[in-house]
């Protein structure tokens, strides 16, 4: 999950203290920022979260030795069981704010 940068009508993404690498730059030379937005919810992006768990399984099917597969495979259980548990709280979130 990538954040935007928090300054104000900023789409660059966020690099280091919710800035951008252009405004933390500003930021660092002590130069002043335009105002700062508040912060925005994060909304998890589960195409790349998908795109992860099938990376981690490609590396499975190629992983040589009994307790190298059985670490992989632990990886995948726990990554399977958070990715399930985070579509639960999307879900949740979206029922509270409709209803």
């Amino acid at each position: 999950m990538k954040r935007r940068c928090c300054v104000h009508n900023c789409p660059d993404p966020g690099f280091a203290k919710g800035l951008c690498r252009k405004h933390y730059g500003r930021f660092y030379r002590g130069k002043a920022l335009e105002p700062v937005a508040p912060p925005k919810e994060e909304v998890p992006d589960t195409g790349l979260a998908e795109q992860e768990l099938a990376h981690m399984r490609s590396i499975y099917d190629h992983v040589v030795g009994l307790e190298a597969r059985l670490r992989w495979r632990r990886k995948i259980q726990d990554f399977e069981i958070f990715l399930v548990r985070e579509k639960q709280r999307v879900a949740r979130r979206a029922m509270a704010a409709t209803g």
